[in-house]
């Protein structure tokens, strides 16, 4: 990213999104499966405030 400044909503929702899209693209190839999985869930938090899901500690994917 290089704007500066703040986001606005729809470009933060758009950067919500890009784990879920990517995790989508790749999810139709068996061999890269597990690769979907760890993008789909890059942005976790052990805390549980990451996103998209809000997954926390153990349930967060170890490849993620």
């Amino acid at each position: 990213m290089t704007k500066q400044g703040p986001l606005d909503e729809v470009e933060r929702e758009s950067l919500r999104q890009h784990p879920l899209r990517g995790g989508r693209l790749l999810s139709g190839f068996d061999p890269l499966r597990g690769v979907a999985e760890a993008i789909r869930h890059q942005h976790e938090k052990w805390d549980g405030t990451g996103f998209p899901q809000g997954l926390r500690a153990e349930r967060i994917p170890f490849a993620a």
